[in-house]
Parts: C-alpha cells; structure tokens; sequence
C-alpha cells in the first residue's frame, strides 16, 4: 500500500497517486501475461 510508504505522497496528491498506482498495475499485468 502506498499510504504506508509515502503518506505524504497520498495526502497531497491522492488522485494523481491512484493513478500513478493503477498504470504501475497495468505494467506488472502486462509482464505478467508476457512472462
């Protein structure tokens, strides 16, 4: 969870930061299906 390694991060910038998370999800799901 990403409000446990940067708080900071998720009070300033929460909507950004959920969007930064859900393309980082998308990475690892597109590695994992080529993998």
């Amino acid at each position: 969870e990403k409000s446990i390694l940067n708080p900071n991060a998720i009070v300033q910038n929460s909507v950004i930061c959920d969007n930064v998370e859900i393309e980082e999800n998308r990475k690892i799901i597109k590695y994992s299906a080529i993998s």
